[in-house]
């Protein structure tokens, strides 16, 4: 039987044999491009583009980045295409940007437009998967990591030097 070095993708998603890189998440920049090629901003107004942001864009990545780390340049590439896209950039012509990214991505509660940033966003989730398995310690999921990596030590308490890609990610 042969060896495979790349498993592919499973629901949208690479399955990961080694290390992470760039041209592993390649496809979700891809998907979040043709998105916006496919829109053109000539024709929306502020308010619907940053509805299209908001409704579509965000959640695109939702998936991917609840179980991995995206690489820093990822989630910097992703959130420039967002903010090119909310003021009206082209390849051919570029705007000003009247308000910063860090301004744009507060929440709505402080009077902003409450978009969220992919690194935050992906943070989030990790850590939202994290408290699941702190809290839950009797599912099968928690159940299964424990006994494969935390056999001696409490799962606060493991240090990452052995494991998959999401258990690393999760710690």
């Amino acid at each position: 039987m042969p060896i495979v070095q790349d498993l592919g993708k499973y629901l949208g998603m690479p399955l990961l044999t080694k290390r992470k890189t760039t041209t592993a998440f390649q496809s979700l920049l891809e998907k979040i491009h043709t998105r916006i090629q496919a829109w053109q901003s000539k024709l929306l107004s502020q308010e619907g583009r940053i509805t299209l942001i908001k409704s579509i864009l965000s959640p695109l990545t939702y998936y991917q980045i609840q179980t991995n780390i995206i690489p820093r340049s990822i989630t910097s590439s992703i959130d420039k295409s967002i903010r090119n896209f909310l003021w009206g950039d082209t390849p051919t012509q570029w705007h000003v940007h009247l308000i910063n990214w860090e301004t744009l991505t507060r929440s709505k509660v402080f009077g902003n437009l409450g978009i969220r940033d992919s690194k935050t966003t992906n943070d989030a989730f990790l850590m939202n998967q994290e408290w699941r398995l702190w809290r839950n310690p009797h599912t099968l999921l928690a159940n299964f990591l424990s006994q494969k990596h935390c056999r001696t030590s409490d799962f606060l308490r493991t240090t990452p030097h052995t494991g998959s890609h999401s258990w690393k990610a999760l710690l």
